[in-house]
């Protein structure tokens, strides 16, 4: 882990090992909630879960001795195994942007939630078997709204979920599905705190498109898509001007302005 320092222009680098914990841990993404108090790592069949706000804090301590600092081990890393364990599909994390101890993880079809305090993880009763014909490829927590959570296939939809009062009993509430003509990779929503906080970029092959989600029709920004030419393998909102730089596999970044 590494710190900028201002006055300096230097990086100051924290290490931490792992130890045997992780030894035999195929994780593959990084997945920090909001607050940044709690890190997961996401494995093809274990989730890894660290205490990020203590650790930080034994980082912290450390640093006033030595700037490269080492920590023997990392003891208080808890593993949890998957809810379908023999999945051949990624699983899809996603902390919930309004309750930092909450996260989602959906694998092929199913979405189920989990809680976490300072030493365990609880897997909750509540289950989304969700309605697309493929997939899931990407999940998005709401960030005005703790209840609400998008799924997007690689069949094309969007499904919007509300999971209050979601159990094995009653199951989550779809409120309403958006189609599009095109696999669907990945949904992140608008990041500044206005009145565009309600539109989200969908990230589709090779193209991004706007909506705004609280019209039932789910409307689209943009008569035109973003497009590039070939895949586009990565996007995010620029918080200062609320326009999108894409990255693809054309060899080109680009900015659109929404």
């Amino acid at each position: 882990m590494y710190d900028r320092n201002s006055v300096t222009s230097s990086n100051n680098c924290r290490i931490f090992d792992t130890g045997k914990s992780l030894l035999n841990f195929d994780f593959h993404s990084i997945v920090l909630n909001d607050q940044e108090t709690h890190l997961l790592l996401v494995g093809n069949h274990e989730l890894a879960f660290i205490n990020f706000e203590a650790l930080t804090s034994q980082l912290d301590d450390l640093a006033n001795v030595n700037t490269n600092a080492s920590l023997p081990s990392l003891f208080d890393v808890k593993l949890v195994s998957l809810f379908d364990s023999y999945n051949v599909n990624r699983p899809i994390v996603e902390w919930n942007r309004c309750e930092p101890n909450q996260y989602a993880v959906a694998i092929d079809r199913l979405v189920r939630f989990y809680t976490v305090d300072q030493t365990n993880i609880n897997e909750s009763i509540a289950v989304i078997d969700s309605q697309h014909k493929r997939p899931i490829s990407t999940i998005s927590y709401a960030p005005h709204d703790a209840h609400w959570l998008l799924t997007g296939s690689l069949d094309g939809q969007i499904q919007v979920w509300d999971t209050r009062q979601c159990s094995l009993k009653n199951p989550a509430s779809l409120k309403f599905t958006v189609s599009t003509p095109f696999s669907i990779r990945r949904i992140q929503w608008s990041s500044a705190k206005t009145d565009n906080s309600d539109q989200l970029a969908v990230q589709c092959d090779r193209s991004v498109r706007i909506y705004d989600i609280r019209r039932a029709d789910a409307y689209v920004i943009s008569s035109t898509d973003l497009e590039h030419t070939q895949r586009i393998i990565g996007m995010d909102w620029i918080k200062q001007s609320q326009s999108i730089v894409t990255l693809s596999t054309d060899q080109s970044i680009r900015i659109f302005s929404t």
